[in-house]
């Protein structure tokens, strides 16, 4: 099955037969979700910016969750990329582009 990530509003939804049904992986009442980038060649890696600019991974789907730090002084993120490493991600936000630690 494809694995597809879905963020809407406070909810991050995930696909696991190519967009046919979904299910909620994470929800956070607290804050909005802005950004979501996961690794296409292990879909069990999964990031997400929360709205105030703190960003979360998980490596086991959406289980459990890291947090990763900020990017910068509760800056909103817009895009969330994973480089093709595979361990760099870069987070644009409103007042720039972080690079946020590796993200294993």
């Amino acid at each position: 099955p494809e694995r597809f990530y879905l963020v809407a509003a406070r909810r991050l939804l995930r696909s696991d037969d190519s967009g046919l049904s979904w299910s909620d992986v994470y929800a956070n009442e607290a804050t909005k979700m802005t950004a979501l980038a996961y690794d296409p060649s292990d879909p069990d890696r999964v990031f997400v910016a929360l709205e105030l600019g703190s960003v979360l991974g998980s490596t086991d789907g959406g289980a459990t969750w890291t947090d990763l730090g900020a990017v910068g002084d509760r800056l909103r993120v817009y895009d969330l990329v994973l480089g093709a490493d595979g361990r760099t991600l870069i987070a644009a936000a409103n007042q720039g582009i972080w690079r946020l630690r590796s993200a294993d």
